[in-house]
């Protein structure tokens, strides 16, 4: 077997790295450095990302709510029908005629106005007094 002068040869065993040299170990070095910066890249663009789209969701959760307040103060005006959220609260008894068309109104409304912001507590509540007051 020739062997050049100071090369020495190693076996090559199925499974075992070839010898690490000066050279592919900087290529090495060199590979992990641009993966570490292309991960840094990629988690600076996602939290970007990220916060851009719950900017973007808060603004139209408030847009929606106050959209759903609006129908819900105009279906709150014809339930109390100018007597004050008290006669809301204790009246009872049947309704007329000219009631229960505002009370269908009202209806209406606080229902779009859920549809809008369904975790808006206001929504709720109005429409629980609208059952209450129809109910009794």
């Amino acid at each position: 077997m020739t062997e050049s002068r100071g090369t020495q040869r190693q076996p090559q065993f199925p499974g075992r790295a070839a010898p690490v040299t000066r050279d592919t170990a900087n290529k090495d070095w060199l590979a992990r450095i641009i993966a570490l910066g292309g991960l840094v890249v990629a988690l600076v663009t996602g939290t970007i990302s990220v916060r851009t789209y719950i900017e973007n969701k808060e603004s139209q959760t408030l847009t929606r709510r106050l959209q759903a307040c609006e129908l819900l103060d105009k279906a709150f005006d014809l339930i109390a029908d100018s007597r004050g959220a008290t006669v809301v609260y204790l009246k009872t008894g049947p309704m007329t005629e000219e009631e229960s068309q505002r009370y269908e109104l009202a209806r209406r409304d606080i229902e779009r106005a859920i549809e809008l912001a369904p975790d808006f507590y206001l929504g709720h509540e109005y429409y629980g007094l609208l059952l209450r007051r129809q109910a009794c």
